[in-house]
């Protein structure tokens, strides 16, 4: 996970996440609600190739060089593995 933008209430976000799939990575803007029996899980999801992300930080006003070498270093990071949050019985 990149970032994670609180939404409306608490029950909703905007994550944005880098996926990596066959060493090309691509960035998913993700849509989220929170539900107490399930946790959070996505409504919506938009994929976006690098090009198009830089693109969409030079439109939100961001300094494009510096948008294009963040990028480029988030797309060369490898895969990893993410623990999966447990919840206690009650």
């Amino acid at each position: 996970m990149l970032s994670s933008i609180a939404g409306n209430d608490a029950n909703s976000r905007l994550v944005f996440v880098m996926r990596a799939q066959d060493g090309v990575g691509t960035f998913v803007l993700k849509r989220q609600t929170y539900s107490r029996d399930v946790g959070w899980f996505s409504q919506s999801e938009i994929e976006m190739s690098r090009e198009e992300m830089v693109a969409m930080r030079s439109a939100m006003g961001a300094d494009e060089s510096r948008a294009c070498r963040t990028t480029k270093r988030r797309m060369q990071v490898g895969q990893a593995t993410l623990k999966f949050p447990t919840i206690a019985a009650s």
